[in-house]
């Protein structure tokens, strides 16, 4: 699971479908697309498919809300439990092979 930086034209693509009923609820445009840099560099750290999982579920209705932690729990919620210290505890113990 690689972090969402290799492709951020992808990832901003997938939190601007989880954002687009939040345009509407912003002051301006300028606003929006600021809003939209501050969440594209939270989910950085993220696989890209847990952010478009999650933008999916938020442009479903899904998921309710509209702060950045909300998304960043349901992105985490689609990694699923520990799966990304998991993965940390493999790659240690295939290095020391």
């Amino acid at each position: 699971m690689k972090p969402s930086t290799g492709k951020p034209e992808l990832l901003v693509e997938a939190i601007q479908v989880a954002m687009s009923e939040l345009r509407f609820r912003s002051k301006s445009e300028e606003q929006h697309t600021l809003n939209l840099k501050v969440w594209a560099n939270a989910c950085q750290k993220y696989p890209l498919w847990a952010v478009q999982k999650a933008a999916d579920w938020w442009s479903k209705g899904a998921r309710s809300g509209d702060e950045l932690g909300h998304f960043l729990t349901d992105v985490r919620l689609a990694i699923g439990h520990n799966v990304l210290k998991r993965q940390a505890l493999m790659q240690r113990l295939l290095s020391q092979s």
